[in-house]
């Protein structure tokens, strides 16, 4: 019995431990959500009552509304992004033979004007089995971080080894401290908690 009440009460600990990160993550995570809806709503509301102010300045009022206008994109932007996170993924989905270096181009396209890309991909094919959709949000993040953080070049380099493929993503930004590095996997971690005005984005 004594075996077994120790037993019950690690599993239980176990569980509260688990149940108390859970809240304290949950709990940050709606901070940093406030934190970075507020702040556009707050420029947006700024913007409008300058606006009022300067009706007769149309010049002025142009600059306003495409300040007001990114503003409402970042907000439309995280909305689809927590709306993702809701989303259940099937597992069982089969998986499509896509091509790696396609999706890195098509990216490219998006993003080249923004950031210099380069290529090492030798003569080799790339294709593998996945979600192309996931992979390309996965690439995106990578690449909009890089961008968020000062590099002014990416670099891709595909290669096989065996019978897997290696894709390498490096850029010229500022990094990520060495002690850091094991919690950027965490869910809504962020490197950065000082909530930088420059640098939006919550870990989504």
């Amino acid at each position: 019995y004594l075996i077994f009440l120790l037993v019950g009460y690690k599993f239980i600990d176990s569980i509260a431990s688990q149940i108390d990160l859970t809240f304290k993550k949950l709990k940050n995570f709606n901070s940093n959500v406030s934190h970075e809806l507020k702040t556009p709503l707050t420029i947006i509301k700024s913007e409008i009552e300058l606006a009022l102010m300067n009706k007769d300045n149309i010049q002025n009022c142009e600059k306003i509304l495409k300040d007001i206008l990114e503003e409402i994109n970042y907000i439309s932007e995280i909305t689809d992004k927590l709306l993702f996170l809701t989303k259940n993924y099937d597992k069982n989905k089969k998986f499509k033979e896509i091509d790696l270096e396609e999706i890195i181009f098509e990216l490219y396209e998006k993003y080249g004007d923004k950031i210099n890309f380069r290529f090492d991909f030798g003569d080799d094919e790339y294709l593998i089995l996945g979600d192309k959709t996931l992979l390309k949000i996965a690439l995106s993040n990578i690449i909009e971080n890089s961008i968020k953080y000062g590099a002014s070049e990416i670099n891709f380099i595909l290669e096989k080894y065996k019978n897997k493929i290696i894709l390498r993503i490096k850029d010229n930004g500022i990094g990520i401290p060495k002690e850091k590095l094991p919690f950027i996997f965490d869910e809504f971690y962020r490197v950065d908690e000082s909530h930088n005005k420059e640098i939006k984005g919550f870990g989504l």
